[in-house]
């Protein structure tokens, strides 16, 4: 906390608790999805696909070897061997691997399986038709679903669409922004965890603005919580001001990653036109987990063998963090778990 600064105080008998879920759908509402855009493809990656990506083109066009050597024409080499070569009648062409195969051949043998330095080329081995060639639309064929709308395109579903020769995709990527009196430590907490570019300063066309908590108005236009039901971050309080979500956070570490992980990354996810269920892995627990009712609580996972041992749950510290593989939102109708429940959890890493 920055020295001279206010703490915050915890939400009084008269602020009302907004359960997480209310919250995200009062924002979703209030601001509605993300515009789709035509983004470059090379600067896709982890955007949420507004439409399929499709091939452009069939790769490759023509067969083409997958390892240097001869091209042959495979029914000539039946029946070969080192100790009964046989005649090519159709002569062979050393090839490198991506090369197109020479009209007449349909198969690759090893440099050593041909002998090509005599007045008949014979080959040692025997070569079936197709071997160590890739056929004409192998890789991908025109038309062909590459990655699906709604989903958050991966970097290596990105690398797969270049390589495929797509150049632009339809996409939707909520921005968020720092305002510029945010505090240094609480922007590397959240632009850490999200793992997506966060603008510094004023942007006009960010979603999600993340200030520094300061004490509520008596009367805010746009008000969509007074307090977040959320431990840790319960002081947070939101609004909509000039079409964006402003949240205001208190000082610390628990508060901004519990924002980051319980508000905002499915906030972006909603915005973002994410569709079907958030990743997730589901491991039972190694100990019980304790939960109040009526709050949602960050519940930090490590694991060990095939079983999710609780960390903590509804506060965060630096070594809890550190030692994370995974966390979970424990509802607030929940009273936690008992040992040996199956609990899903979201990976570390698997936010936008």
């Amino acid at each position: 906390m920055t020295q001279g600064a206010t703490p915050p105080a915890r939400p009084s008998t008269v602020m009302r608790l907004t359960p997480v879920a209310t919250v995200l759908d009062r924002i979703v509402e209030a601001l509605g999805p993300a515009p789709a855009r035509q983004l470059p493809i090379d600067h896709a990656a982890g955007s949420v696909l507004a439409a399929d990506v499709v091939a452009p083109r069939t790769l490759p066009l023509f067969p083409t070897a997958l390892r240097n050597g001869w091209a042959v024409l495979a029914s000539d080499t039946v029946g070969a061997s080192p100790y009964g070569p046989a005649a090519l009648t159709t002569a062979p062409v050393r090839v490198a691997a991506g090369d197109p195969l020479p009209p007449g051949t349909d198969a690759v043998l090893p440099l050593g399986a041909v002998d090509a330095g005599g007045p008949i080329p014979t080959a040692s081995d025997a070569a079936a038709s197709s071997e160590n060639v890739r056929a004409t639309g192998a890789e991908v064929r025109a038309g062909q679903t590459l990655a699906r709308r709604g989903q958050r395109l991966s970097a290596h579903q990105a690398v797969a669409c270049v390589q495929a020769g797509v150049e632009t995709v339809s996409a939707r990527r909520a921005r968020v922004a720092f305002a510029p009196e945010c505090d240094p430590a609480s922007r590397a907490v959240i632009a850490g965890l999200l793992g997506r570019a966060i603008a510094n300063g004023a942007d006009t066309e960010a979603s999600v603005v993340i200030a520094p908590w300061s004490p509520p108005p008596t009367t805010v236009d746009g008000l969509i919580c007074e307090a977040l039901g959320l431990a840790p971050g319960e002081a947070t309080w939101i609004a909509i001001e000039k079409g964006r979500a402003v949240l205001r956070l208190p000082p610390g570490l628990g508060a901004a990653a519990a924002v980051a992980l319980a508000v905002i990354a499915p906030l972006l996810d909603s915005l973002d036109g994410v569709e079907g269920p958030v990743p997730s892995r589901s491991l039972p627990l190694s100990r019980k987990i304790a939960s109040r009712i009526g709050w949602s609580e960050i519940a930090l996972l490590g694991v060990e063998g095939e079983r999710w041992t609780p960390l903590t749950v509804g506060d965060v510290t630096i070594t809890t963090l550190a030692r994370a593989a995974a966390w979970a939102l424990i509802p607030p109708d929940s009273e936690g778990a008992p040992v040996g429940a199956t609990l899903p959890a979201r990976p570390f890493g698997d936010v936008p």
